[in-house]
């Protein structure tokens, strides 16, 4: 019991829906154990907007989702990471027009320049044109901001 408090937070959507994919799980048995909870509980492991950004830049499909899935997990809004996008790939764009890579923190610096060996000109410019579109999406058609990311995410990783 203390594992899964310590690990649920405060969401009470979640815990009801974390409770009921366990009651599932463990079907029968009248002891709940703890190898149980951990294989029911959601993946909330740290998760950074760089990891997300530069394992999509990649096409790194499950790093992308993973990082998304916590990233969503963790509260980060669809449009805050749509924004991110955005900057993400117009600095990508920049560096290939240029030919010059920006300041980098050094932990990124490698995963950028793999990033900019890997997207042409062309390429960059149409992903900034289906970020444009999918931010009006967003905003515009009610769908659910959560569906609209991933849908984006995983057509671009592959």
């Amino acid at each position: 019991m203390a594992y899964m408090t310590s690990h649920l937070g405060g969401d009470r959507g979640i815990t009801r829906g974390f409770l009921a994919k366990i009651a599932l799980y463990v079907n029968d048995k009248k002891t709940v154990e703890l190898d149980d909870v951990e294989k029911c509980l959601p993946d909330t492991g740290a998760a950074s907007m760089d990891d997300f950004l530069y394992s999509l830049t990649a096409g790194h499909i499950h790093q992308t989702m993973t990082a998304l899935d916590r990233l969503l997990y963790n509260g980060v809004d669809p449009n805050a990471l749509v924004r991110m996008l955005n900057i993400h790939f117009k600095r990508l764009l920049t560096a290939v027009v240029e030919g010059q890579l920006p300041r980098l923190f050094w932990k990124v610096q490698d995963k950028f320049e793999l990033a900019v060996k890997i997207w042409s000109e062309n390429d960059l410019v149409a992903v900034l044109q289906r970020l444009t579109e999918l931010e009006q999406q967003l905003r515009t058609t009610g769908m659910p901001g959560e569906i609209l990311l991933r849908d984006f995410a995983l057509k671009l990783a592959m």
